[in-house]
């Protein structure tokens, strides 16, 4: 016979979330029991949203407590009715000899296979740069927006033309008391579509080393442009060495699970654990 006990009353709606945390924390009763089979508030803590008032806690929690019931409740009805069941079990046996598997072959390459070193990432750029053309434009330089009333602007694009130490102080000082946004990478490579999301719909950018100014009915926003890579040409390598690097992973990976099962392999062979039938 069926045992269902719900121990999770309607008091609780006056508990706010953290009371309930406190109610049900550690040593409490199950929420829920059926056919033996326990549901603890810890089996759902982690699962509650964070500032949920007291009424979602509970409604939270009892429209869990509902799936778990109705869940288990299913997987009665299908252990009794469900055909082939020595099929599934077979299936549930291959799925945790793989996943076995998987998880060894995991630990494996994490003990025993090393990150590239930056000469063979050089070295496999070298070899083929021409397989890493930029989809989009690359740019150096800096990124500013401001409130179109802010103060001083000729000064500040007199300050950017100048592109040196000194003129980048007085950027990043005004840029702190007026700006909306301020973006310096004069020393990495950015994608020039990320910027252009930044910048009022329909901006298009020549890729020349200059500034371009654009506005909207509230911002002004400059782009001081000081290097670029057209589509098409060979990306650098600071920008390409994420993809060299999985590259690289992916392919000492693979070598080594495959050189391991070829080995493991051997040894069986020269053990004589093998019995081949054919």
């Amino acid at each position: 016979m069926k045992k269902l006990i719900i121990l999770l009353s309607c008091t609780a709606f006056f508990f706010s979330c953290e009371r309930i945390k406190t109610q049900f924390a550690d040593e409490s009763p199950a929420l829920v029991e059926l056919n033996g089979e326990k549901l603890y508030f810890s089996d759902i803590q982690s699962l509650l949203p964070d500032g949920l008032n007291s009424e979602d806690s509970v409604l939270y929690v009892n429209n869990y407590i509902k799936k778990w019931v109705v869940r288990n409740l299913m997987y009665e009805k299908a252990n009794k009715n469900v055909s082939n069941l020595g099929e599934i079990d077979k299936m549930v046996a291959d799925y945790r000899r793989s996943l076995l598997i998987f998880r060894y072959q995991q630990e494996l390459v994490e003990q025993k296979v090393k990150d590239p070193t930056s000469e063979e990432i050089q070295a496999y750029y070298d070899q083929n740069a021409e397989h890493f053309k930029l989809k989009s434009p690359l740019i150096k330089g800096l990124f500013i927006k401001l409130p179109k009333n802010a103060p001083k602007t000729n000064e500040l694009k007199i300050w950017i033309a100048a592109r040196n130490d000194k003129s980048l102080e007085k950027i990043e000082k005004y840029c702190y008391q007026n700006a909306v946004s301020y973006e310096y990478f004069g020393d990495t490579w950015v994608l020039l579509d990320d910027l252009l999301k930044k910048m009022p719909a329909g901006s298009e950018v020549m890729l020349q080393k200059r500034l371009v100014e654009r506005e909207d009915s509230d911002f002004l926003y400059l782009l001081d442009i000081h290097d670029y890579k057209a589509i098409n040409t060979t990306a650098p390598l600071e920008f390409a060495k994420d993809e060299i690097k999985t590259i690289l992973q992916k392919t000492a990976k693979t070598k080594y699970i495959n050189d391991f099962e070829d080995e493991l392999y051997k040894k069986a062979l020269k053990k004589g654990i093998i019995d081949n039938k054919k």
